[in-house]
Formats: structure tokens, sequence, C-alpha cells
């Protein structure tokens, strides 16, 4: 039939899986987990260059910053509170703080005088990174006197004068004129110490840079919608940089921690919007964000219904022939292992029902969470760490999970027994176990109630994903958009046979048979190629029979 039976369909190739009584396999390149949950909800802005406008004005960054961690020129780091402040999200440089330097030896009231005897005594001051001035002093000097002095060397660059204290003396106070950029440094004079200044001691004021000057600014911005979008990441210092150090509050963070611990070679990490409420529908607008992204194992940081049943309708949709974006969603739970019933995880696993769906026992383990410890959390993180062992890049798409053991986990407690487990299992449930002490997935299955072992067992249908995708890949990269010749069908033919036999000898496959290439006898611009291949099932059991001798 051809496959635009029902209505338009874009020139292409397209494959689908009819079940027989026989079966398949097979293993692709790189997968993908794809991670949907919370995150941060601040970004870090490094280093912004900034042009400085006019003079104590505020500066406009690309983003209002709501914390600022650092503003600098080629020549100095600016403070806080003291040269900036921020105001509105914007660098203001209104602040205008002259500098100030006051003596620590004050005299009397009126009455006092300081004593620099009968030589002369010199106070030297370089005032905003000038020429040295030089005041002397000589005798017995009042404190407005003294003043008088500095003042009439200063001119107009600081001024000097009298600063009197709760206790009634005087001190000498030097302040530059310059409220920005101000800087007074002391020199060696020999006066210093009767009027109680130390040498070498340099006081700045506010800084600012000139108008027009180019300056960086590091900080802290709100995330806008357009931060919330899909991202590939192959390592998780980038992911913790934009979504945060992994935690239960950022648990896309979390969860790539865990993926990546199982070899998993690339995550899509898809952050929830928390500006849409309720949740359920921040993730079901998240999930909606992947339709065109590749990914091979979904996982949605979260136990709620309503998105588990959202996610399974995408899976599903998405691995449908005419779409060709084959995936598989991984769910897990968060409860006390303890008080979680057998009829509870089985309803969820029954609910899911699906070849397109896994759900993993147990629904809570306990993980070291850095700066915190060893922390009790949700069994969907298990989950993330199932998809990262899929996506495990030692691995092929054939080979098999069962007894693979995830890393990582403090512990991942095994609480119930063989008999409870075998419930579960049969109900499609994917369980980790420890039966010796070391953690492994007991039998991995997908949620399907078929029956078939085609359904039932993760990687087979994996491989079908694989050689729905490889063999429409091989088939349109070659073909379609030529003429469709009287040798077309057979070179068709020839193609899919190479490519089958590749699989094969590669153990993609076990083996392959009844290739056929006809063009369709309704719809002339089709060709249909038909053919069955065996998959490379995994040894789930075996079977000892025995006898005694005689």
């Amino acid at each position: 039939m051809p496959v635009n039976a029902n209505g338009y369909i874009e020139p292409g190739s397209f494959a689908e899986y009819k079940p027989t009584s026989q079966f398949v396999t097979l293993p692709g390149g790189a997968r993908i987990v794809a991670l949907i949950g919370k995150s941060k909800s601040t970004l870090n802005v490094l280093s912004e260059e900034v042009v400085k406008g006019a003079a104590e004005g505020s500066d406009e960054l690309e983003y209002t910053a709501t914390a600022v961690t650092e503003v600098k020129d080629n020549i100095q780091i600016y403070i806080k509170d003291t040269d900036y402040q921020l105001t509105d999200g914007k660098i203001d440089w209104s602040l205008a703080t002259a500098a100030e330097m006051v003596g620590t030896e004050g005299v009397t009231t009126t009455t006092g005088k300081f004593d620099f005897g009968d030589d002369d005594l010199e106070l030297v001051l370089t005032i905003d990174n000038g020429s040295d001035l030089t005041v002397t002093l000589t005798g017995e000097m009042s404190a407005s006197e003294v003043v008088d002095a500095i003042n009439a060397v200063l001119l107009t660059s600081a001024t000097a004068s009298v600063y009197t204290t709760s206790d009634s003396k005087d001190y000498i106070k030097i302040v530059t004129v310059a409220t920005k950029n101000g800087i007074i440094e002391m020199g060696n004079g020999s006066a210093n110490a009767k009027l109680g200044f130390s040498s070498g001691v340099k006081i700045e004021g506010s800084k600012e840079p000139d108008e027009g000057d180019t300056y960086y600014v590091t900080y802290t911005r709100n995330k806008v919608t357009a931060d919330y979008v899909p991202m590939y990441y192959f390592n998780t210092e980038d992911i913790f940089e934009e979504h945060g150090e992994p935690n239960t509050t950022n648990t896309v963070s979390l969860g790539a921690e865990i993926a990546f611990k199982q070899n998993a070679s690339v995550v899509l990490i898809v952050p929830i919007r928390p500006d849409i409420t309720p949740e359920s529908q921040a993730f079901a607008y998240a999930i909606d964000q992947i339709k065109s992204k590749a990914c091979n194992y979904v996982v949605a940081l979260t136990e709620n219904a309503t998105v588990r049943s959202y996610l399974k309708a995408h899976v599903v949709a998405m691995s449908n022939y005419l779409e060709r974006k084959w995936r598989m969603a991984i769910f897990g739970l968060d409860s006390d292992p303890s008080n979680t019933t057998l009829a509870s995880i089985t309803s969820v696993a029954t609910g899911l029902g699906s070849t397109r769906c896994i759900l993993v026992y147990p629904t809570q383990v306990e993980y070291p969470i850095q700066n915190v410890g060893d922390t009790t959390i949700a069994g969907y993180y298990l989950a993330a760490a199932v998809a990262g062992m899929a996506a495990n890049s030692n691995y092929d798409v054939s080979e098999p999970l069962l007894r693979k053991e995830p890393t990582g986990f403090t512990e991942i407690p095994d609480v119930v027994g063989r008999t409870e487990k075998n419930i579960l299992a049969s109900a499609g449930v994917c369980i980790i176990d420890a039966p010796n002490g070391t953690s492994r997935i007991r039998h991995p299955l997908t949620t399907a109630q078929t029956g078939k072992p085609e359904d039932q067992e993760i990687n087979i249908v994996e491989v079908i994903d694989y050689v729905a995708e490889s063999s429409t890949l091989v088939t349109e990269a070659m073909f379609v958009g030529t003429k469709i010749l009287l040798s077309t069908p057979a070179l068709i033919k020839t193609a899919v046979s190479a490519y089958l036999g590749t699989l094969k000898k590669s153990t993609m496959i076990a083996d392959f048979s009844d290739i056929t290439a006809v063009q369709d006898g309704t719809e002339p611009r089709q060709i249909n190629v038909t053919f069955k291949f065996k998959p490379s099932w995994p040894c789930n059991w075996i079977y000892v029979v025995f006898t005694l001798m005689s």
C-alpha cells in the first residue's frame, strides 16, 4: 500500500516494524539522554563589556543585574558600595566619596598646640598622583595654624581642616577636592609623628572610569524565556555553570551528573520554566520543546502522573514511522520503599503499558550530593542512571542491560523478596537489586503487557528502532530524488543487503533474509522494500537438566 494512501506525506524513505514470528536486533552510535526538570533561575554573565557614560550616571547592562560579582577595567577593580552601587539592575556611579586622611595625634581644643621644635619639620603629601607637596611646620602651632599652613600649599587639590572629637581634641583632617578618583598619599615627612600620620599610607576615595572608557562587569541575572531551551552537553562542568550545582533543587544538574557517571557521552538538558503553572504544564511545555531534537531516552525528573501520561504520549507519537524520532521514556517514583505497596507500583507500570516506557524500581535511593553528603533522592534519578547506562558509549544498542551495574550511588535499597520482585517484573517493572551486595539491573524490561519477548526486552526495542532509523537513512540518502529505472529495485535490494551484512558482521544483528524491492503497483513513485532479520537475543536463562548415573 502506498505510504501516502491516507493523505499527503513528504517525499522520503519510511520504515515501519511489522511483527512476525521471527525478530530483530541492532545498535547505533552515540545515544542521547534527555533530562527534563528544574534548573537554577539565574545565569552568570562573565565580563560584559560596558562603555562608561556620563559622570556619576548609571550604565545599563545587556540584562538587568540581580547581583554584581566584579567590576574592573584594565587598571583596577572597583569596589561595590564604595565606588559604585547596583541600582535598578544598572551600574550606578553616583556614589561620591572623597579621599580622607585624619591624623591620630591631637591637641586640646582652643589652647592646645602642636610642638614642632626649633627645627623646621616637613609634611610631604601627594594628591591625586601629582607632584610631592611639602609643608613646613616649626615651633608651636595651633591646629588652625597647621591647617592654614597646609592649605597654603595644597591650594585647590585638597583641603585641610580641624577635626574636633567629642573629647574636645583637635586633629588634622585632609580631604581631596575631587570626589571621584581622589588619592592622598603620605610621604616620609619629619612632621608625621607629631600629627599622627603614617609614612607611605595611601587613601583612595570613590573611583570611577573616565567617560567613554571601557570596563567589564561580571554579574548575575534572572533567566528569561529564551534561556529555557533544550541544549546538548558533553560534560557536567558546563551543565553546572548553566543550571546550578547538582542538588534536589537543580534536578537536571543532579540527573546529568548521575547519567554521566554511567558513561553517557551526551545529555540533552531541558529545563522547565518556573513561570508556567501548574508544574505539570511546565513539564508538558518542556517535553514539546524536544519534538525536533535528537534523543533516545527521555527522563522527566518528577513522579507526577499527569507528566507520565504526557511523556508516554510524546514518545509513542515521536516513534511513529512518519515522525522518525524513535525514543523511549524512563520513569521513576518517589516514595518510602518500606511503605510502598506492590499494588501501587504495578498499577503505575500497567498504566504505562508500552514498549516505549520503562518504570524503574526502587522508589528511593541514597546518593552522595557534593557539599551535602549522603542524601535520600527520588527513584527518578535512578531512571536517569538507567538512561545513562543504556547510552553508555561502550555499548551498541544491541547490548543487553541485564545485570549491568549502576555506579555512583551510596545505596540502592533491596527491601523486597524474590517473590515480590517477580510480581513487579511480571507487570513490567525494571528492578535494580543487590542480591549479592552489588547493585545491578535484574531484568531490563519495558512496561509492555503483550507477553511477547520482543516487546519486553529493552535492547530489542532499541534494535528495532535502530534498524528503522538506519535503513531509512541508507535508502533515502542513496535513492530518494533519483529516477526510477528498471534497475532501481535491484540496486536498492543490493544496498539493503550490503547494509544488513554490515550489521551482521558487527554482531548488531544475528542474521537476515528474504530481501525484496519492487515498484508499488498502485503508486509508481514508491519502491516497497521488505526483509527479515534476527536480533541478537539476550541470554536471560540457562536451563540445566541432569540425571544420576546408575
